[in-house]
């Protein structure tokens, strides 16, 4: 039984705008698997915040620019129907996090991003942190996001995941358990797992 879902910020809950090959040029770290967060963590104190404060010009521009994605409303419109819990989980820092769910007139029960000293995706002590605070299990949160992080973390807490493709080529090479095109597409998802859970 699901009893909350949690979100990915950028690409998930918003439109796709961060353009992470561009700031990794910027900055000067080539594109790869590595996390850019863990990337500028390891650079030396000049180097450091000289990439900071790059990352967060351009995370604040795609904050100024967000737009809700398609079919937000209706699914957290679902999700409160259901009585679900609702958390926003981003590797995003708190400034910006907040900025685009004040501009966007989004509420969440929680909202955890880098800022929140909690290891950031895809460690999945944010759901595990999640879980515990809310009294439930972590196979009763349901994973949201656009990128592989997201499942990492959701399949590392033992949580059942769904990726947000905003249209991208079919296929699921994330091992994601769910996939859906869009946002409103993870109503589909819900109901599922609900209807199975009713059928046991």
């Amino acid at each position: 039984m699901i009893k909350a879902v949690a979100f990915d910020l950028d690409g998930t809950i918003t439109r796709p705008f961060l353009n992470f090959a561009r700031i990794r040029l910027e900055i000067g770290v080539p594109m790869g698997r590595d996390s850019l967060l863990d990337k500028i963590a390891a650079m030396p104190a000049p180097e450091r915040e000289r990439a900071s404060a790059i990352l967060a010009r351009y995370e604040e521009d795609a904050a100024k620019n967000a737009e809700l994605n398609d079919g937000v409303i209706e699914l957290m419109s679902y999700v409160s129907s259901r009585g679900l819990k609702s958390a926003v989980v981003t590797r995003n820092s708190e400034k910006s996090t907040q900025f685009v769910l004040d501009k966007l007139g989004l509420e969440f029960d929680r909202v955890i991003t880098r800022d929140s000293g909690l290891p950031i995706k895809p460690d999945p002590a944010v759901l595990i942190a999640l879980a515990k605070e809310w009294g439930i299990l972590t196979r009763e949160v349901l994973m949201v996001g656009d990128f592989r992080y997201d499942v990492d973390c959701g399949r590392a807490a033992g949580s059942p995941t769904c990726l947000v493709t905003n249209g991208r080529g079919a296929g699921n090479d994330c091992g994601a358990d769910y996939e859906a095109k869009s946002p409103v597409e993870v109503i589909a998802v819900l109901r599922k797992l609900h209807e199975t859970r009713d059928n046991c």
